[in-house]
This record gives structure tokens, C-alpha cells and sequence, in this order.
């Protein structure tokens, strides 16, 4: 009965708003997404607090509140004497695709933040940031040495970027962005086609990297514009993975 179930496919956008989107949507960037929406339902989520990426995304996941997954911020100062980032090891209780796992269902996970390292699943695994390294890496480790192969310019995070925002040349910012989304569609579209999968979880992380640099209030601004041409892209790229699930996915 388990096997009739249908397939699920979960798309992240981290930092997403509907401030940005519904912009985006009244100009016209973003009409795959806009469709989407209307012919889904939406609602606004809550944020746990402090609402900080590694406490939420965990919440999401595993449908539990902070003080049930053990993660309260970005960093672990059980030893005040060596500060480290918080892991997917400090996670306390089950995601949802290890609870999958035990009924024989595979997943696929893609740059879900807070899956460094990535652990055994029935599927793959490539972990999402804090990552000690900006390249892919993944479970099971054949799998990883594949991917690698494939896709050599994946990467995790931008360079391009700074906490010194008037140091950042916008425009390489811009065109690297636009190609982590790129590859990282041509990742997903390629393990959609080749792998068996009944969950798949994607979080595309680079609109919060360039809501950082060009979030306007109004996107109409110089800064705001930049972002729009993103969504745009971001838009087109969340069209090809729709188009690749059927009627029967969910």
C-alpha cells in the first residue's frame, strides 16, 4: 500500500518572501512561480525564533520546534574554548526522510541547509551550507565521486560575495548566482532522470545571497531591478524541474 503513494517534491527558495515574490509576480518576472501559486495554496509561515536559517530550516524538516532539535544558532559553544558551527550530527530527532528511509522509500536531498555531513539515507545526500568546503559533497561516497565528475563547477556557496557590500562587484555577483542556479538545476534535473525517487528536496539558497546584496523595498530601484533579473532566471529554472514530475507528484 506504501508503494501506491504518490511522489513528493519539495522546492526551497531560502529567504523567500511574499513582500519580493508578489513584486516579481505583479511585473511579470516570475510567472511560472505565479501560476504555481495560484493553483496551489499559501499561506505565511511562522518563523521560530531567533529566525536564523540554521534553527528554521531543522524546524522544517523535522517538524520539530528548537528546543526539540537541539539547534538554538549558527554555532556550538558546548567548549567555550573551540567555538565550532552547528552540524547535521547536533540534530536531535528525525527528518523526514529518515523516518521514509525506514519504510523503504528513497529520497534525494539537495542543499538543504544544515546536512553537513551528509549521513546514510535510503538515497542521496548533498549537503547545503555551513560546509567546510564549497564543494559537492555527498552520501554515499561513490555517488559523490560521480557527481563530481559530472558536474566539476557545482558549488555551495558564492564567492563573489562579502560582508563588505561596497567591496562587492555586483555584477560578477550577479552573473556567479545566476550560474550556481544554473548548475544546480542541471544537478536535480539529471538525478530526477536517473535515479529512483519517491521525495525530493531541493533548496535553491542563492535568492537570500542576492536579496543580501540587491533587496530593495521598492524592486523597481537600481538594486531591485538586479534582483528581478534573478527571479527571472530562478523562475525559468523552477519551470524545468516542474515539468519533470507528473500528474501523480505532489
Amino acid at each position: 500500500m506504501i508503494k501506491d503513494l504518490n511522489k513528493v517534491l519539495v522546492i526551497g527558495l531560502d529567504g523567500a518572501s511574499f513582500k519580493v515574490l508578489e513584486q516579481a509576480f505583479r511585473l511579470g518576472y516570475a510567472p511560472h512561480l505565479h501560476e504555481f501559486t495560484q493553483r496551489g495554496f499559501r499561506r505565511m509561515l511562522k518563523a521560530p525564533l531567533p529566525a536564523e536559517s540554521p534553527i528554521s530550516w531543522p524546524v522544517i524538516f523535522t517538524g520539530l520546534n528548537p528546543g526539540k532539535t537541539g539547534l538554538f544558532g549558527w554555532h556550538d559553544y558546548s567548549n567555550p574554548y573551540r567555538i565550532r558551527l552547528e552540524t547535521s550530527q547536533k540534530i536531535v530527532g528525525k527528518a523526514i526522510w529518515d523516518i521514509l528511509s525506514t519504510y523503504n522509500l528513497k529520497s534525494i536531498i539537495v542543499n538543504v541547509p544544515m546536512t553537513y555531513p551528509p549521513y546514510r539515507i535510503n538515497g542521496i545526500m548533498i549537503s547545503g551550507f555551513p560546509c567546510p568546503t564549497n564543494s559537492l559533497i555527498a552520501f554515499p561516497p561513490s555517488e559523490e565521486k560521480k557527481l563530481r565528475k559530472y558536474f566539476p563547477e557545482y558549488r555551495i556557496e558564492p564567492t563573489k560575495i562579502t560582508v563588505e557590500y561596497s567591496k562587492i562587484d555586483e555584477e560578477l555577483l550577479l552573473k556567479e548566482i545566476i550560474n550556481l542556479t544554473k548548475i544546480r538545476t542541471e544537478l536535480c534535473l539529471y538525478l530526477m532522470e536517473n535515479y529512483p525517487w519517491d521525495f525530493f528536496f531541493i533548496v535553491f539558497t542563492e535568492l537570500d545571497r542576492a536579496q543580501h546584496v540587491f533587496y530593495e523595498d521598492d524592486l523597481q530601484g537600481t538594486h531591485g531591478r538586479l534582483l528581478l533579473y534573478y527571479l527571472r532566471f530562478l523562475d525559468s529554472c523552477l519551470a524545468k524541474i516542474i515539468s519533470k514530475v507528473d500528474e501523480n507528484t505532489v
